[in-house]
């Protein structure tokens, strides 16, 4: 598995997916005692109906959002996920996988409001030499619901000077518009095909072989996803066993409720971890925090010193050698133990709670 550090040019070259930017943007939490529901409504609102960002400032945004590390966001809050109800999965054919021996699944992030996204690695990084980018020989599968079809082509067609229609393509026997952000860094756009739009980018690839590679697509149901993912991938059935492994060794304060955990679609144990470990650093924090202002001295140390702990917990020790989620939260747990709230941790783990200091 890749390194998933986010450098500043491999933010540049970023595949910019726009409802996984809006999720990134929206903070929102897991509610525990300590903690208070912030309504957003008419800001969240605002931001669906510009949610298209032109290309030229798509990578800034994220950049700008994600800091070094994937942030995970918790979405509970019924009244907000009523706003933009999940896509329907039934039909056939709506996404698709690739399935070659010689490319591997690096990233898979699945979200019940606005699709996925699959990230394969070539595992021969070879295939262009000299590639223009800092993502290597890469293809990332993603899909939006269908009625964001006509807002993700008309952003599209903004890659070229002027804009316009990319290049007419097949794509599982759809037709499809192809766009080339470069001479190795290509994007296709498939027409809808039931509840969603399909789009492919391929990097470190010359067009006529990210042409080819489309040939090699499986078109699947979204609901057979968890038959393509490989084992060490996380399915539906078998996520709450693994949550509830992830916890095992982790401390939880009063009123935390792991079964809101079950909101979580992530199939990429290293997304998972990172969304569970953050759910339980937003609580210990929301506590440190409302205590603090109460002068409650015995809360704040409880907070701090379970915090303390983080370096111990198993999944952390895990995903330390493919990423730096880990060395956030020890950070964040060094700040408690020196009496102070983490600034900022409301945007770095997507949590809201009271006033910081």
């Amino acid at each position: 598995m890749t390194d998933r550090t986010i450098t500043d040019g491999g933010v540049a070259g970023l595949p910019i997916h726009e409802g996984r930017a809006e999720l990134l943007e929206e903070i929102m939490a897991i509610p525990t005692d300590h903690q208070h529901r912030t309504s957003a409504t008419d800001e969240l609102a605002e931001r669906r109906r510009n949610r298209w960002l032109p290309v030229a400032g798509a990578a800034a945004a994220v950049a700008a959002i994600a800091a070094a590390v994937a942030v995970p966001q918790l979405v509970v809050d019924d009244e907000k996920t009523a706003e933009a109800p999940a896509a329907a999965a039934p039909g056939n054919g709506e996404i698709a996988v690739l399935q070659r021996d010689d490319w591997s699944l690096d990233n898979a992030s699945i979200d019940e409001r606005w699709g996925g996204e699959l990230s394969y690695v070539a595992d021969d990084q070879s295939i262009d030499s000299t590639p223009a980018n800092d993502w290597g020989v890469t293809l990332d599968i993603s899909w939006v619901p269908a009625d964001e079809y006509a807002a993700l082509v008309e952003d599209r067609e903004h890659i070229t000077k002027p804009p316009g229609p990319g290049e007419p393509v097949e794509v599982l026997g759809r037709p499809g518009q192809l766009w080339s952000y470069s001479a190795d860094d290509h994007t296709v756009v498939r027409e809808v095909v039931g509840d969603f739009a399909l789009e492919l980018r391929g990097t470190g690839l010359a067009e006529a072989d990210f042409v080819a590679l489309l040939d090699e697509l499986v078109a699947i149901a979204p609901a057979d996803l968890d038959a393509h993912l490989p084992d060490d991938f996380v399915t539906d059935t078998e996520r709450s066993a693994v949550i509830e492994e992830m916890l095992a060794d982790v401390p939880l304060p009063d009123g935390f409720v792991t079964s809101r955990l079950d909101v979580i679609t992530e199939v990429d144990r290293y997304q998972l971890g990172a969304r569970v470990t953050a759910a339980v650093t937003c609580a210990w924090i929301g506590q440190f925090a409302d205590a603090k202002q109460a002068g409650d001295q015995a809360a704040m140390d409880e907070a701090a010193e379970a915090m303390a702990t983080s370096r111990d917990w198993a999944i952390l020790a895990e995903m330390q050698a493919d990423g730096d989620w880990s060395s956030v939260i020890w950070d964040y747990a060094d700040t408690l133990a020196a009496g102070k709230v983490p600034p900022g941790h409301q945007q770095g783990l997507g949590c809201m709670h009271g006033t910081e200091e």
